[in-house]
């Protein structure tokens, strides 16, 4: 399977509707029990980071963005992503593509911290999110509800910027100052 990443655009909304929604299905990815409709979306992501992996034939099988963890002034460069594969795109490197240029994306525009909010049992995502430099600082109990009454788990993972939030304190070489 050949594909390349993009920016996301407007007209992709449909195919990630579709991502969304098999996620949803999955049980594993989110506790939404709907796609929302592309205004909501759009109002609660990021204009920046938004990516999609597109296949030769312009099929969209994936996609990837972030959005704010907080409105608070200090906390604005800490935000949360979502990435998403197609059912049949899934194990073929899609994710780790996506999480990776979501990453470069948030070091480029000087956000410092990416969180991902993962359900404890869903592995793949927690080792996509591992493999990209991601550790795990909290477990979250019956952070939510599922579709069927349960609640669940979550885990709370975070990658800190290796580029952006780095500062030097007087007589110290930098390493030790980190915020």
């Amino acid at each position: 399977m050949q594909w390349s990443i993009r920016e996301m655009k407007q007209e992709d909304w449909p195919k990630i509707q579709t991502i969304f929604e098999m996620a949803i299905n999955s049980n594993l990815a989110t506790l939404e029990q709907q796609a929302p409709s592309y205004e909501f979306w759009d109002k609660t992501h990021l204009p920046m980071g938004r990516l999609v992996a597109q296949q030769e034939d312009g099929e969209v099988i994936g996609y990837a963005a972030m959005s704010p963890a907080s409105f608070q002034i200090p906390y604005l460069g800490v935000v949360e992503d979502e990435v998403a594969v197609a059912e049949d795109a899934r194990g073929e490197g899609v994710g780790k593509a996506l999480l990776t240029a979501l990453v470069e994306s948030a070091d480029k525009n000087e956000l410092w911290t990416l969180e991902a909010h993962l359900l404890e049992e869903n592995e793949a995502a927690i080792a996509l999110h591992q493999a990209c430099g991601f550790r795990t600082v909290g477990r979250q109990l019956k952070r939510g509800m599922d579709a069927y009454g349960h609640w669940r788990n979550v885990l709370l993972m975070e990658r800190r910027s290796e580029k952006v939030g780095s500062v030097s304190c007087e007589g110290c070489d930098g390493t030790h100052c980190r915020f």
